[in-house]
């Protein structure tokens, strides 16, 4: 079976994708679970916020789900991204990734001046909400992931920001739409507050906030997938033990 992983690149780099000694938790998911039972495939993509696997060209998320059998289970990691503007030219090679913020169904037709095409782009929850539509109808289990926290640290402790808000939406979408959901930008946050911002230092690389050394993403990666088991344990039956591994 499948545990598959869509987001960004903060979960989903691939090794020295976004800067040296840099790659995301989800390429050390197989690392953690009995791979006899389920295998983990990293579809994450650099740069690309929760309406790009929407809007993009090539339809990778309904590829993507199209690949899933009845009860694989889809991680989507979602809300670093979320604030880019909705429109720009000026961003290196990737363009506008920016949802609107909420979460009612509204949406805003946009030109996007990077790629020279229309867009609909939709309120963060409204594809949230989209995304669990999709999943009910193939079958698969579907379970929101908030961001990782970003490296910000104020007065000696560990500081989150918009972070919440998104996590929020988040936390509400699976309300409403039954979809499981786990506060990893909560978690992981107590847990730098607890290393101190020193050793944190250690699992962020030093040119940005925001991606994971190996280091950073092996813990990350333990603990996600622990905390997943934790919470829904009949669903996650195949995380290892954290003994194990």
């Amino acid at each position: 079976m499948k545990l598959t992983i869509i987001g960004d690149s903060t979960s989903g780099s691939k090794a020295g994708q976004c800067g040296d000694n840099t790659i995301g938790w989800a390429e050390y998911a197989n690392e953690h679970i009995d791979t006899t039972k389920f295998t983990s495939y990293n579809k994450c993509v650099v740069g690309w916020g929760i309406r790009d696997f929407f809007n993009r060209k090539g339809n990778i998320l309904d590829s993507t789900i199209s690949k899933l059998n009845e009860n694989d289970i889809l991680l989507a990691c979602f809300g670093t991204l979320e604030r880019s503007p909705l429109s720009r030219t000026d961003f290196g090679g990737f363009g506008a990734r920016g949802s609107l913020p909420g979460k009612d169904d509204r949406y805003e037709i946009v030109y996007d001046e990077h790629y020279k095409v229309e867009f609909k782009v939709y309120t963060f929850g409204e594809y949230l909400r989209q995304l669990a539509q999709k999943a009910k109808d193939r079958g698969v289990k579907l379970y929101f992931l908030s961001q990782i926290p970003r490296n910000t640290w104020e007065d000696g402790h560990h500081k989150r920001t918009y972070s919440i808000e998104y996590a929020g939406i988040m936390k509400d979408i699976s309300d409403e739409t039954g979809v499981g959901f786990l506060d990893i930008n909560e978690i992981l946050s107590v847990l730098l507050e607890e290393l101190g911002q020193t050793k944190a230092q250690d699992f962020y690389s030093p040119k940005d906030k925001s991606h994971t050394t190996p280091e950073g993403a092996k813990t990350y990666a333990k603990i996600i997938l622990k905390e997943l088991k934790k919470k829904y344990p009949n669903d996650f039956s195949f995380v290892l033990d954290t003994n194990t591994k």
